[in-house]
């Protein structure tokens, strides 16, 4: 009989360092802060939401801009499965 293979679920501080790598690949000099992390199924799937906002600088006097995100990061795999900017 083959044995299962037993999966652990990543904790929420790793879903977040996979958001932060994942908006810092895009905007490099973002200041990212966290606001909520839930874990959710997405099918039979689980996934952390992860929310929250981050700021990019300005150019030349212009002030930095604020943007929000939501992204969803598979809780055993950490791969990012959706993502709302």
């Amino acid at each position: 009989m083959e044995q299962e293979e037993k999966k652990e679920l990543i904790g929420v501080e790793d879903a977040e360092r996979a958001v932060e790598r994942f908006i810092l690949g895009r905007h490099a000099d973002a200041k990212v802060n966290f606001d909520r992390a839930v874990l959710k199924a997405l099918g039979a799937e689980p996934v952390y939401e992860v929310e929250g906002h981050f700021a990019t600088k300005g150019r030349f006097l212009s002030t930095g801009r604020k943007k929000l995100f939501k992204i969803q990061v598979h809780a055993y795999s950490a791969k990012i499965v959706s993502y709302e900017m």
